[in-house]
């Protein structure tokens, strides 16, 4: 599923499990998803598919420069 909203109605009905980044934002949904990392080697590749003619908002920079400190640190962790 692409849709968070589903994704999250599915989990909390369904008392279910996703692999996902772990990006979930509490105000989105409150304590109910709670996010625990695994222990695997697996790697999640995550990616930004943009238009190229059209201007990113600052929302959109700031969203992406959120995401790179996010996966450093993360980087960081794992060494």
């Amino acid at each position: 599923m692409t849709d968070r909203a589903a994704v999250s109605d599915l989990l909390m009905e369904l008392e279910a499990y996703i692999i996902t980044t772990g990006i979930l934002p509490s105000h989105l949904h409150g304590q109910d998803i709670i996010a625990r990392p695994l222990k695997v080697d697996e790697v999640i590749t995550v990616g930004v598919i943009r238009r190229m003619d059209c201007r990113m908002s600052e929302l959109g920079h700031t969203f992406l420069r959120l995401l790179e400190k996010a996966a450093k640190q993360a980087v960081k962790k794992k060494k």
